[in-house]
């Protein structure tokens, strides 16, 4: 590229070889046909490489997200229009489902009924408005039926709302045994 544009300004060396030949190959001429060409393999080049530097920020975002999924000790997940989008490892542990059972399923799957399922659509809704996150205690069902005390806790990103849930179910049998 260097190369080509010291060619196109060197006027010099272009009259001099191309001093014999006819006017469609004059030295103008063939000095703006390399400027442009030099002009669109540069923004070619460029386009190119804002185009990869897109790509490898998108997967160390994904690589970032799945490792927090990993490592997570808590059930987390991300939803877009209550539709499960990805689940971690310690979610399907205490509800009981395989991941491929969540991942497209609504989140009503886990709700007992639908009154407290709407609730908590209608809290979040109010509180992500208000507060840029939500947190609620919440009943959900097990595979098997077993009905597990959650602390669920939300926030809006681009993707979806992300969020965590917490077994609290031993915790509160314990409160319930000592109030007892």
């Amino acid at each position: 590229v260097v190369f080509l544009l010291f060619i196109c300004w060197s006027d010099q060396a272009l009259s001099y070889i191309f001093q014999d030949m006819p006017w469609p190959h004059s030295p103008l001429l063939l000095q703006l046909s390399l400027l442009m060409f030099t002009a669109a393999l540069g923004m070619g080049w460029l386009v190119h490489h804002r185009h990869l530097r897109e790509q490898q920020a998108e997967m160390a975002d994904e690589c970032s997200l799945a490792n927090i999924f990993r490592a997570a000790p808590c059930g987390l997940g991300l939803v877009r229009d209550r539709i499960f989008i990805e689940v971690n490892t310690q979610l399907c542990q205490f509800t009981g489902y395989a991941r491929d059972e969540l991942i497209g399923q609504s989140s009503r799957l886990l709700y007992a009924n639908d009154e407290s399922f709407m609730r908590v659509g209608r809290e979040l809704t109010a509180q992500c408005h208000q507060q840029g996150r939500f947190t609620v205690q919440s009943c959900w069902h097990r595979k098997d039926g077993t009905a597990i005390a959650v602390l669920l806790s939300c926030t809006p990103i681009d993707a979806g709302i992300v969020f965590t849930a917490l077994d609290i179910t031993a915790h509160k049998q314990t409160e319930q045994h000592l109030r007892d």
